[in-house]
């Protein structure tokens, strides 16, 4: 959160800090390797519900920080839901 934080806050910009479907993917592994430890990762299933729910209305390639066009923290609101 301390490097991700300031992206979702808007107060950063630049380098891009990893695709949706990037971090997706990593928190999909770790899942996988939860089950088969019997651990319960509940906020990582969580987290990769919201991912993928971007990854699906912006597009996978996009950046992490684009969840807060996603969710309505820009300017331009693509979630509907709310």
């Amino acid at each position: 959160l301390q490097i991700i934080g300031p992206y979702l806050a808007g107060s950063t910009s630049g380098n891009r800090i990893g695709a949706l479907a990037t971090m997706l993917k990593d928190i999909d592994t770790a899942l996988a390797l939860s089950g088969e430890s019997r651990s319960a990762m509940r906020v990582s299933s969580e987290v990769a519900a919201i991912y993928k729910k971007a990854g699906d209305a912006v597009g996978g390639d996009s950046d992490l920080t684009s969840l807060r066009t996603f969710y309505g923290i820009g300017k331009n609101k693509i979630n509907s839901d709310e």
